[in-house]
């Protein structure tokens, strides 16, 4: 039991087990079947041999339908990198949601008398910018440029 409770803990995802020499490898191998596609046994034997990912035959199947975006059986290489930047999307996304968020303002809003005549539509932060080559934001100081219905 503590040695399939350390293999689940340590598991990674695919796009976390896959390097760039492996993904390399991986669009030559795609490259020489027969349009530049494959099927489940087929991508099943090349993530073993050519990515090293071990996993059961059941898991492959959850997750080549997971990549089969066109529903037919066959993967390919885009159908391949989709799912890859899908899934390092979410897993980027979860990361951001785990850590707290800084409060933007630091002290309580001040509300300043306008010259807009009508209601403001829109109000956009223009952050400094600093160096004409370098273009450095500082998004510390800036202005704030407010749009009303008549301009």
């Amino acid at each position: 039991i503590q040695q399939r409770f350390t293999e689940f803990f340590t598991k990674q995802n695919v796009e976390e087990q896959c390097t760039q020499e492996s993904l390399a490898k991986l669009h030559d191998y795609y490259k020489s079947q027969e349009g530049a596609e494959m099927g489940e046994t087929e991508l099943f034997d090349a993530f073993e041999k050519i990515l090293g990912i071990q996993m059961s035959k059941e898991d492959f199947s959850y997750l080549f339908r997971q990549m089969d975006s066109m529903r037919d059986e066959r993967i390919t290489w885009d159908e391949f990198l989709s799912y890859l930047l899908l899934e390092f999307r979410l897993t980027g996304t979860a990361e951001l949601k785990s850590h707290p968020l800084e409060l933007p303002l630091a002290s309580a809003p001040e509300i300043l008398p306008t010259r807009h005549r009508s209601a403001i539509r829109r109000i956009i932060f223009y952050p400094d910018l600093s160096g004409r080559e370098e273009r450095i934001f500082n998004f510390q100081n800036g202005k704030y440029l407010t749009v009303s219905k008549e301009g």
